[in-house]
């Protein structure tokens, strides 16, 4: 089961997690194990009840951070569209690739640059 965490309180059901879990098929040898497990959280995120409702707009700073100073050594495709998935480096997809410390200078950058927004208020998304 993916996303399983939020399964006692939210309306995603089997056709949004698989559209989440889809994005993680073809990146997950790709990662360390430790930022695929931040990457999946965060994704899952979004079937959070609190985002669906409002209560959350995005995730605090701080978890961006962490997720930064985890997966900055990723290499992101600077090119893809966020809004298809975490835009990681796929062989024979991606023409550039670049671990992320290469050009994105903050967490805040790298979270954007992942789909992710930051709430700059205290309600927001903690991991």
């Amino acid at each position: 089961m993916f996303c399983f965490e939020h399964s006692g309180r939210t309306c995603c059901d089997i056709r949004d997690t698989s559209k989440l879990r889809s994005h993680f098929e073809s990146i997950r040898n790709d990662l360390s194990p430790m930022c695929l497990d931040l990457l999946t959280q965060a994704t899952c995120s979004y079937c959070d009840p609190d985002f669906g409702t409002g209560v959350t707009t995005g995730f605090c700073s701080s978890y961006c951070d962490t997720i930064w100073e985890t997966c900055k050594e990723t290499f992101l495709d600077p090119y893809a569209n966020p809004n298809q998935g975490i835009p990681i480096c796929k062989d024979g997809v991606s023409l550039v690739c670049a671990p992320a410390s290469s050009y994105l200078s903050t967490s805040e950058k790298f979270c954007k640059a992942l789909g992710f927004e930051i709430d700059p208020t205290d309600n927001c998304f903690k991991g």
